[in-house]
């Protein structure tokens, strides 16, 4: 059975087996539906992701960190939406998973 290797913070290794991944329930998209539209606005949400934490860690002034971190904070807070419709969660089980 295979078996993968992670390296944590602390230095130990975690081992998850190949099976423990085959059971995670990955969306498939349909390209011939509106889920390609909600797929093309994830990658674009996560194109700007990666720009603004890159303009983050180049930024010194606090009110510019604030303002970035606020654009952040949106663009996650829209994939977790995009991704919430996709699977079609529930009020209930939308709150479970963001701990409320």
């Amino acid at each position: 059975m295979k078996q993968l290797c992670f390296d944590n913070s602390s230095g130990a290794f975690i081992k998850a087996r190949i099976f423990h991944y085959q059971q995670l329930p990955i969306k498939t998209i349909n390209v011939k539906t509106e889920e390609k539209e909600k797929h093309d606005e994830i990658v674009k949400l996560v194109d700007q992701l990666l720009t603004l934490n890159h303009e983050k860690s180049e930024t010194k002034l606090p009110s510019k960190i604030s303002q970035i971190e606020s654009k952040i904070d949106y663009c996650e807070d829209r994939i977790n939406e995009i991704v919430y419709k996709l699977y079609g969660l529930t009020e209930e089980e939308i709150a479970i998973i963001e701990g409320k």
